[in-house]
């Protein structure tokens, strides 16, 4: 969805919705508040902005736990479904049997979001495919070296 940004306070943003979503019962005009976690995209032209493509044009799968807890413990790696899919997915490390087999459950989001909650995976989501991460006690993620990828894939 698109919104007219009407006010800027540090990293807190006040706007007026510019178009009508097409999941979201808001109409075009209605005000809101946001903050830059959920900016994926402007029309700003930025000089370096070519840099920044990757984070706003590169997606990933996450379950909707991840963005209501803002925290994920578990990301892999599968192979891209098309030139802007990063095949990685992410979830909070919450999600039970049943939550995990709705897909209702699961969104597409640019990884830049993914990102802004926890930028200490940036050398991770350079890993080439087929690859799985989970958070130890420390915070840090750690590769699982003996995931089941053939459970995953066929499963």
């Amino acid at each position: 969805m698109w919104v007219k940004i009407t006010d800027v306070q540090g990293n807190q943003f006040e706007g007026v919705l510019d178009n009508e979503p097409y999941y979201l019962p808001i109409e075009v005009g209605t005000e809101l508040s946001f903050g830059i976690e959920h900016i994926c995209q402007t029309e700003y032209e930025e000089p370096d902005g070519e840099k920044w493509d990757y984070y706003a044009n590169t997606f990933v799968i996450v379950s909707a736990d991840v963005l209501e807890r803002e925290e994920f413990h578990f990301m892999l790696r599968d192979n891209p479904n098309g030139e802007e899919d990063s095949g990685w997915s992410f979830l909070s490390g919450y999600e039970d049997d049943d939550y995990l087999s709705d897909t209702e459950n699961f969104l597409v989001v640019s990884i830049g979001v993914v990102l802004n909650m926890d930028d200490s995976i940036l050398s991770i989501v350079q890993q080439p495919p087929l690859c799985a991460y989970e958070r130890d006690e420390e915070g840090t993620f750690q590769e699982i070296e003996d995931y089941d990828w053939d459970g995953y894939l066929n499963g």
